[in-house]
């Protein structure tokens, strides 16, 4: 990885307001869909997939990192459903999937945070848009216990 020159999350702060080639950012994320596939076969979910964690080694290659909370996929059928063990409460909050709280959840998790990280590539967010999304994020948790209270809303920064 010392042979990166910067994350995708650089490359996103970097490019602010420029127009985004499309066809570019496809290819980028081709190869993003294809390394959470090889992931996948081999039986693992990442779990913390973000634009922080998705390096480039050159302008058109990219490598995805930190596997600090991969976990092996442990499929199971339940009503003749195919679930995982219930996993803990792990990963960036807002790139996680609502059913990665705590729930049992399967490699869909990684799934659905390439859907938000599409959107990034494609949709220019400034910082205040990230502060709402994080804000939206943590209003509307699926586990109502992790919900903020209105005081606590009050002190938040998107707030201020």
């Amino acid at each position: 990885m010392e042979l990166c020159e910067y994350s995708l999350a650089e490359w996103l702060r970097r490019q602010g307001t420029a127009e985004r080639d499309l066809p570019r950012m496809i290819g980028w994320f081709k190869q993003m869909v294809t390394a959470v596939a090889y992931i996948h076969d081999h039986g693992l979910i990442h779990r913390d997939l973000k634009p922080s964690n998705i390096l480039f080694s050159s302008p058109d290659h990219l490598n995805i990192c930190d596997f600090g909370i991969t976990t092996h996929i442990q499929l199971k059928l339940e009503n003749e459903t195919e679930v995982t063990a219930t996993y803990p409460d792990i990963g960036s909050a807002l790139y996680m999937a609502p059913e990665q709280s705590g729930w049992r959840y399967t490699s869909k998790v990684d799934v659905f945070t390439l859907g938000l990280i599409l959107a990034e590539l494609c949709v220019y967010m400034t910082v205040f848009d990230r502060k709402e999304a994080e804000f939206v994020s943590w209003l509307s948790q699926v586990d109502k216990s992790k919900r903020p209270t209105c005081r606590e809303m009050l002190k938040h920064s998107f707030l201020e």
